[in-house]
Order: C-alpha cells, then sequence, then structure tokens
C-alpha cells in the first residue's frame, strides 16, 4: 500500500536509524583498530565506491522515482513499466562506459587513490556496479510508495558491512585490509537479489507500454551527472585531501574522518525525509494537487534547518569527548574540527533537500549550477592554506556547500510561487521534464 510523507518518513527513520547504527560501529571499530592510514584508505575506497556508484545509478533511479510516481497516480501502469525498463537500460549503459573509462585510466587511478594496488581497482569497479543496481532496485519500493520494504532491504544491505567486520575481528591476520576492501565491494549483492524477489512479487515490475516522452534521454543523463555531484561532494572530503595530501594523504583523511563520520551519521537519517518526500511531492503534481506540494516543501525546509542547527551545536559542544569516547583518542582533530564538519554536513542537507525538490519540480539546471558552483570552491580553495591542509580542506566544505544551498534555496522560492494554489481539477497527461 502508497505511503505518505509521515508514515513513509516514519518507516525509513527506522531503517535509516537501524542501518546507521551497523555503518556507524563498522566506521568507528575499525577507526580504533586499524592504522589511521589504512583507516584512512578503507574509507578512500568507500567515498569512491559510493560516489561514483551514483553516477551509474542516480539518473536512472531519479528518472524511474520521479516518473513512475507521476504515472502511478495517473493510473497508467504500462507507463510507469517502460520507464522502469529505461532506468535498466541505462544502468547497463553507463556501468559499461564506467568500465571502459577506467580501463583506460587504470594506472593513473591505482597509484592515485590505491597506493598501487590493481586489486583495489577490481574491487572499486565491482563494487561500483554492484551498489549502483542495488540501489535502482530499492528505488523501485520508493517508487511505489513502500517504505517497509525500503526500511528492511536498507538494514539488510548494512548489516552485511557489519558482519564483515566482524569476521575482522576474528580473524584480523587472516582477513585484513583486503576482507575489509571486498567486504565493501560485494555488500550490496545479497540485498539486491532480494530486493528483486520482493518487487516481482509485489508488482514493482508492471508491464512495459511504449510511448513517447519528450527529453527523457537527456533527463537520464542530466540527472546522473548532478546525483554524481552530488554525492561527490559529500564524499569530497577525504579525495580532496588525497589530491594535495600526497604521502601524508591518508595519515590526514584519516584524521578527517574521525570526525566526519560520526557527524555524518545524521545524514544517513535524513536520507529517510529525502526519500519520502521526493516520489510524494512528483505524485501531488501528477495529480495536479499544488497546494499539498507546497505543503511538503516547506515542511521539509523547516525539518531540515532545525536538525542543522540541533547538530551543529552538538557536535561544537561535545567534540572532544566524542574522539576520546568513540576513538579513546586525546589528541588530533578538536572543537573547531567538529564545527566546521558540522557545517558542512548542515549546509549539505539543506543542498540535499534542494536537490530533490528542483528535481521534482522539472528545474534540474538549476541544481547543476549550484553544485558546479559549490565543488569549485572545494577543490581550488585548499592552495590558500599550505601550511594546514586539514583545516583548509574543512573550511572549503563549508564554503563550498553554503553557497550550494543557498543558490538552491533562491531558485526554490521563485519557482513555487508561481505553482498554482489550488489543485488542477484534470492532471496533466503530459510528462513534465526539466528544461535542460
Amino acid at each position: 500500500m502508497a505511503q505518505g510523507v509521515r508514515k513513509g518518513f516514519f518507516y525509513s527513520s527506522i531503517g535509516q536509524v537501524v542501518s546507521a547504527v551497523f555503518i556507524f560501529l563498522f566506521q568507528i571499530i575499525l577507526g580504533r583498530k586499524l592504522p589511521a592510514a589504512e583507516f584512512g584508505m578503507l574509507n578512500i575506497m568507500y567515498s569512491l565506491v559510493s560516489s561514483f556508484a551514483v553516477i551509474l545509478n542516480a539518473g536512472p533511479r531519479d528518472v524511474l522515482i520521479r516518473n513512475v510516481s507521476f504515472y502511478l497516480a495517473q493510473n497508467k501502469k504500462g507507463y510507469a513499466g517502460y520507464i522502469i525498463k529505461l532506468s535498466y537500460t541505462f544502468y547497463i549503459i553507463f556501468s559499461m562506459i564506467f568500465i571502459l573509462v577506467f580501463a583506460i585510466l587504470s594506472k593513473w587511478t591505482t597509484y592515485r587513490f590505491f597506493d598501487g594496488h590493481y586489486l583495489y581497482l577490481i574491487i572499486f569497479l565491482i563494487g561500483t556496479i554492484l551498489l549502483a543496481g542495488f540501489r535502482i532496485t530499492l528505488s523501485l519500493s520508493e517508487a511505489h510508495r513502500e517504505f517497509h520494504f525500503f526500511a528492511l532491504i536498507n538494514i539488510l544491505f548494512s548489516l552485511f558491512l557489519f558482519l564483515g567486520m566482524i569476521i575482522y575481528l576474528i580473524i584480523p591476520e587472516g582477513f585484513g585490509l583486503n576482507g575489509l576492501m571486498w567486504t565493501i565491494g560485494l555488500s550490496p549483492l545479497l540485498p539486491a537479489l532480494i530486493c528483486a524477489i520482493i518487487g516481482k512479487n509485489r508488482g514493482w515490475f508492471p508491464a512495459s507500454e511504449r510511448f513517447e516522452i519528450k527529453g527523457i534521454y537527456i533527463l537520464f543523463i542530466s540527472l546522473s551527472i548532478i546525483n554524481f555531484l552530488d554525492m561527490f561532494l559529500f564524499r569530497s572530503g577525504s579525495i580532496v585531501i588525497k589530491l594535495y595530501g600526497k604521502d601524508v594523504g591518508n595519515t590526514i583523511a584519516g584524521l578527517f574522518n574521525y570526525v566526519f563520520v560520526p557527524v555524518s551519521a545524521i545524514r544517513t537519517l535524513m536520507i529517510a525525509l529525502f526519500a519520502s518526500i521526493f516520489p510524494n511531492i512528483s505524485n501531488a503534481l501528477g495529480a495536479g494537487n499544488f497546494r499539498q506540494a507546497k505543503h511538503y516543501i516547506k515542511r521539509g525546509i523547516q525539518f531540515v534547518s532545525v536538525v542543522s542547527v540541533s547538530l551543529t551545536l552538538f557536535f561544537y559542544l561535545t567534540g572532544p569527548l566524542l574522539m576520546k569516547l568513540l576513538y579513546k583518542k586525546t589528541t588530533g582533530p578538536g572543537r573547531m574540527d567538529f564545527l566546521l564538519v558540522s557545517l558542512f554536513v548542515s549546509f549539505l542537507l539543506m543542498g540535499r533537500l534542494g536537490n530533490r525538490v528542483l528535481i521534482a519540480l522539472g528545474k534540474a539546471k538549476y541544481t547543476l549550477i549550484a553544485l558546479l558552483t559549490g565543488l569549485t570552491i572545494i577543490f581550488l580553495m585548499p592552495v590558500l592554506f599550505k601550511s594546514s591542509l586539514l583545516r583548509g580542506v574543512e573550511i572549503s566544505l563549508t564554503t563550498g556547500t553554503l553557497i550550494y544551498s543557498l543558490i538552491e534555496l533562491i531558485f526554490i522560492l521563485i519557482f513555487i510561487r508561481n505553482l498554482p494554489s489550488t489543485r488542477k481539477e484534470e492532471p496533466n497527461n503530459e510528462q513534465q521534464v526539466p528544461e535542460d
């Protein structure tokens, strides 16, 4: 049964909280057990897999969620089935291009990010493709607004990461860093298969009815780029440090992640809001219920604002204590590091909400402008802080995401003013796609 924002947020929150606990323990316990350089390398792998999986799945995933929700509101299941078929087709095409690109860049990638370990490059390729396939399949539960399944399958995914850590703790010498890398690479496989089986039984794969939809191919590509940039921005801390840090990059990345891991845990919970609000805004627009769409947008902005202020105050006040409790360390990152990273994550959350809203409104190109501006700042600004790379990257991340979120909020305010205040009696049967 389809669920609204409140019930969807409730179910998604349960899944995200439990999932966050498993991932949090995975990161924190390994942060204690692994040397800083190995912990940094593990997080570089996790960041790269997470970031590049987005460019393979996020375009197909967002097209699937937005359009399937839109057409189900109009009871056009055949059109919804055609969108699902197109989404998987583009995922396969993007995956083949991804393999080709990194086959060409294999030497540079291996020595720049994996310290010459070609095995890690292979794990990166496998893990990225599997994670992308898992996310697309999971998005069927969002499009059909059956968020209890979204929660359950998310928990299974994080559980497999956690089990890999347990094996490492039992046989650290035999499993080692390579085993942890394979855990990251293979953890999406079984949850994706389980999700597909559930989807088949629940009718998430309706028969396809081909139809012409203007701009759909451009939409797949543009949303893939937008969501890749958004995830890349979230994971850019370790990557920027590695690019600028050279020989000490792994160690500095490890120090950064001592702060980033606990602070970023709040994003995992907020994904529950994004997962529930996006298909419901699209469904409201498809049904011509513009007042309801405006309500979802307003409440989403208010909720993220409250969470962001609370997050920043909490981590600023408790940062040094958390370092001691979580990692048993009394030296290293301090209160200012927690403040800057908290602000970075807070602005990122608002930017991510803006991303969801603008795509649902059919204004994807404006979130692209905001993302490119923010990333330009993040990757260029660290050159101004040669004496302290860690602090420079933190300031760059905070500044870049602030600009990113502000640009999106300005565009959202402009566009929602132009939405009608009343419900349309006859929904428009033509698909609304971004103007990009």
